[in-house]
């Protein structure tokens, strides 16, 4: 108790940075992890009680968050519209203010952008988080202090889990990867950019602790792919690193591959205690850094060691404090979180939670599950049943009002204007944290692709294709792509491209081409095991057998720097697992064919 006093002093202190330093350099790293976690139970005391609070009463909660927003922005011109002023009740609010997606509030949202105020939000909109849109055209979300005050509610809680699953995360640093640049500035002036930039520290519920993330900025910014994860790494090997952390769990696998692929490089510099100069993409930045770097012939070994022990190299063996992960591991992230075994062993990963630019949704509580609390004490949510979202007249859901085990469209109210927002995301009900549901994101709403109604699902592929690579003699994928093929005098069919971990001649040889043939046959039956309808088309000769198509090496890191390059954060990419329109992989080239 007496070193949860001291570090709240600490943390209180005013020398600030200082104090920040001295904390996780000195003082944390010789705590056990006991004392950490009664600490993080005091420091997070206040938000954690009002978790408590809210869970145990979602319908009070909730109704006072929507009237607090109503009543701040009555005097909009969205409020003004809708008639925020006579807006008394949730059903009121319902009667007055449709379910929207984003394209019906563009208009709004293009007079912000071009400078207007007051029209969604009464509060100043500080910042436009930039994505990319399902049409191309990029999604602009109005960022304000109320919103960024939502959104970091839940974070808190998130951030106290964080450190009562791993309190050896004292022990070293953060590695990870931001998108930290801001993009550029709208006509009003405002910044864009992505969501990292607005939330910085905040998102990660993590303000005053950004002394444990220690990789200079700079390195972040580097717009050349190899020169940013080489220096990134190069760095990371100075430092004692006890938590991998990445929105996609395919970014930590890249850092893994990676590892790999520059590893005679690395060990080359750390012997020498240089930075190798094929990586000289910002020659100031590369010589201030290189000024600070003495021979490191320890690390150099550890290196070495793992590469002759396992034949790669493994984070694990590098660096030995290492206690857990921080990713995604809804969706279709299992698929990438299988391939963490071969490089990281058994370390537990835990899930940043159901987040988006448009809101944060759920609070993981453990390591283990990939489901969370729904963070009912930041924004205002609604449900509408999956199987409602086409029908006349269906009616929304409040939190409390759900079940367990059914699927529903998360509908969203916040502080940054967006009203009754369908994000096009569906969740299912796994349970429930004293009265307030716990969820689990599942996959876009209409992320699906049909030919002759089978309605094939974004989940569907990720868990036929998995299955398939546990049945086979195969090595992991880099990633998939599943798309449409349909030419005339053919009948239509499913196509699976895949990029293979490992040698790209041995995958091509003559000896593994049955084992190929047996991979697609198994993913056209786990296919049908996990959609009927598909089962059901196959079986009358509707759609054709699909096809396979074995992707060269590298096709995935291609695909990630062609999308970095035209403005999408890195921090949070991940390879296309389902696509209708198949020219949007054409320029991955495609060494083999089966099926055809």
């Amino acid at each position: 108790m007496v070193m949860a006093i001291n570090l709240q002093r600490i943390l209180q202190h005013p020398l600030g940075q200082k104090s920040i330093q001295l904390l996780w350099h000195k003082i944390l790293p010789n705590i056990s992890p006991g004392a950490i976690s009664s600490m993080a139970k005091l420091v997070f005391t206040p938000s954690w009680k009002k978790f408590s609070d809210y869970t145990n009463d979602p319908e009070k909660v909730q109704q006072q968050i929507l009237f607090k927003i109503v009543r701040e922005n009555r005097d909009t011109q969205f409020g003004r519209e809708h008639r925020f002023a006579a807006i008394n009740s949730w059903e009121s609010y319902c009667q007055w203010v449709p379910i929207r997606d984003y394209s019906q509030f563009e208009p709004f949202l293009d007079s912000m952008v071009n400078g207007t105020n007051k029209v969604l939000t009464s509060e100043p909109v500080t910042f436009f988080a930039r994505s990319s849109g399902t049409t191309g055209k990029p999604k602009y979300i109005p960022i304000t202090k109320s919103y960024l005050e939502e959104y970091r509610v839940g974070r808190k809680v998130w951030m106290r889990q964080v450190a009562l699953q791993f309190p050896q995360l004292v022990r070293g640093s953060l590695l990870t990867i931001h998108s930290p640049q801001i993009d550029g500035h709208t006509r009003g002036g405002v910044p864009y950019g992505s969501i990292t930039v607005a939330m910085g520290a905040s998102q990660q519920g993590m303000e005053g602790f950004e002394e444990f993330q220690q990789i200079p900025m700079e390195v972040f910014y580097l717009k050349d792919f190899n020169s940013k994860y080489y220096l990134l790494l190069r760095m990371a090997l100075e430092m004692k690193i006890s938590i991998l952390a990445a929105v996609n769990p395919s970014t930590i696998l890249l850092l893994c591959q990676k590892l790999d692929e520059f590893a005679p490089d690395l060990i080359e510099d750390l012997e020498k205690g240089t930075i190798n100069a094929s990586f000289w993409s910002d020659e100031k930045l590369c010589k201030r850094l290189e000024d600070k770097l003495e021979p490191n012939i320890m690390m150099a070994q550890r290196l070495r060691h793992s590469l002759e022990q396992w034949g790669m190299v493994k984070p694990t063996a590098l660096w030995p404090q290492l206690c857990g992960i921080l990713s995604w591991k809804g969706g279709s992230a299992p698929f990438y979180l299988e391939q963490f075994k071969q490089y990281l062993d058994v370390l537990p990963v835990m899930d940043y939670g159901f987040l988006a630019t448009e809101g944060s949704f759920s609070i993981p509580l453990s390591a283990a599950s990939d489901d969370g609390v729904l963070a009912i004490g930041g924004h205002f949510f609604e449900f509408l049943p999956e199987n409602q979202q086409n029908t006349e007249g269906a009616k929304t859901l409040l939190a409390h009002q759900l079940k367990e085990g059914e699927k529903y469209y998360i509908i969203v109210t916040a502080s940054n204007g967006m009203y009754r927002y369908n994000i096009n995301d569906i969740v299912q009900v796994t349970g429930f944290y004293q009265r307030t549901p716990l969820v689990r994101f599942l996959h876009k709403g209409g992320n699906i692709i049909s030919i002759t109604g089978e309605k094939v699902t974004e989940r569907q592929v990720v868990m036929a294709v998995e299955k398939s690579l546990k049945q086979s003699p195969l090595p992991p994928a880099n990633g998939f792509t599943v798309t449409l093929r349909s030419k005339e005098g053919e009948l239509p069919r499913y196509q699976l491209a895949i990029e293979f971990i490992g040698d790209e001649n041995e995958i091509l040889s003559p000896s593994l081409r049955k084992t190929l043939n047996d991979f697609l046959l198994s993913f056209d039956n786990n296919l049908k095991e996990f959609n009927i309808e598909y089962s059901s088309k196959r079986g009358s000769l509707r759609l054709e057998a699909p096809i396979l198509q074995v992707l060269a090496f590298g096709s995935y890191q291609q695909f990630r720097i062609k999308k970095v390059a035209a403005g999408a954060p890195d921090s949070h990419l991940k390879p296309p697992h389902l696509l209708r329109n198949a020219h949007e992989i054409d320029f991955m080239k495609v060494v083999l064919e089966i099926g055809g």
